[in-house]
């Protein structure tokens, strides 16, 4: 975290494979995390930068071209992945009350970035390692198709058959165990595990017996086993985990189809010999209707609260208590009046997240998110 202006600014790492669906979420996170809180907070965001508005915008764009096109025919989502690193700048604000701001900043970069045979991936290393040592939260965005389809049981210890060619478990697990420093005794840091594109699993689990996303769940755990060990034993306590699944397009809307051709082959990619994904509308008349898509951000906001009111309950000296907390965002002391504004957001905020069901799972929780 670090402090601009007397403002407190979370810097968050988003990482994940290529063409996971990254930019698609976060156009979808400022929308829902409005509509979610309504009128029961006095909560706002909204971008912070011309650069986040215009790609937010473009996406949307690309997202509601899907829902009016032919639905019958089936679609590849996210086919035009960045180039380059982008930062996504957001301001939470409160009503009423302009001086009282935080700012959030998340990093995403091109998935390619984190395979060792890409030709850059040894240029752009430093950099990334560099913005992961500065983050307190890292979102982990996982391709479900990739994790789930074509696996050599329907075991939870057997992952897709393409998911260390997409996801790069092996390469965010090296990074998270490297990079990604919680000091003992200092204030937990935040790992967020994102499956997106959930749909065909959700509408699985919820019209027959196969609890699917039970398995997404499970199937987390497997292929990122290393960062589940790393945060236990004597990283205990250092670490806030959750899982949180989301569902890009919505339920009952658009879902995982094939990987396969007509003639049941499976289509590869020129460039990275990757399959293309194919989806489908399961209800012809679907609207994009996004769900989940806001608790990312309630629990980026969620870890910033709890940390206010755990650094308030140490100092009873309100000057220290606000010197000593604007130390630890990052530079020089800020805004009086921000801290003690947010703190009153709290409880409605824990009281937002999901942390269990469908998926969902608080499996490491310093912050104490289980206790609501």
């Amino acid at each position: 975290m670090k402090n601009e202006k007397g403002k407190c600014r979370i810097n968050v790492m988003m990482v994940g494979g290529r063409r996971c669906g990254k930019t698609s979420v976060i156009a979808a996170m400022k929308d829902s995390f409005q509509k979610v809180l309504g009128g029961s907070s006095d909560l706002l965001v909204v971008p912070d930068s011309t650069e986040t508005k215009k790609k937010l915008y473009e996406k949307s764009l690309e997202i509601a071209d899907y829902f009016a096109r032919d639905m019958a025919a089936p679609f590849t989502p996210d086919n035009n992945p960045d180039e380059a690193i982008v930062h996504y700048k957001f301001e939470f604000r409160l009503k009423g009350k302009k001086e009282s701001s935080v700012f959030l900043d998340i990093c995403d970069y091109p998935g390619e970035w984190l395979n060792p045979s890409h030709p850059e991936y040894e240029a752009h290393e430093p950099e990334l390692k560099e913005v992961m040592k500065k983050s307190n939260i890292v979102i982990i965005a996982i391709d479900t198709v990739a994790l789930m389809e074509k696996a050599a049981s329907r075991s939870s210890e057997d992952v897709g058959r393409f998911n260390p060619h997409i996801n790069f478990c092996s390469s965010i697990t090296d990074m998270i165990i490297a990079d990604f420093d919680a000091e003992e005794n200092g204030s937990p840091k935040m790992i967020i595990f994102v499956p997106l594109k959930c749909e065909k699993y959700w509408n699985r689990s919820k019209t027959s017996q196969d609890d699917q996303m039970s398995l997404v769940n499970a199937r987390i755990h497997t292929a990122y086993k290393g960062i589940f060990d790393f945060v236990g034993g004597s990283n205990k306590g250092r670490y806030e985990i959750v899982i949180a699944p989301i569902l890009t397009f919505g339920e009952n809307t658009a879902e995982f189809a094939r990987y396969e051709d007509k003639d049941g082959e499976i289509i590869l990619d020129e460039k990275y010999k990757l399959p293309t994904a194919k989806y489908t509308f399961v209800n012809k008349s679907a609207r994009y209707s996004p769900m989940y898509c806001e608790q990312p951000l309630l629990y980026i906001l969620a870890y910033l609260l709890e940390e206010m009111r755990k650094l308030k309950q140490a100092q009873k000296d309100k000057a220290n208590f606000l010197k000593l907390f604007f130390m630890y965002l990052g530079e020089k002391y800020g805004d009086i009046s921000s801290a003690e504004d947010f703190l009153e957001q709290r409880d409605k905020i824990k009281c937002t997240l999901k942390i269990s069901g469908d998926g969902y799972e608080v499996t490491e929780d310093p912050l104490g998110f289980r206790g609501g």
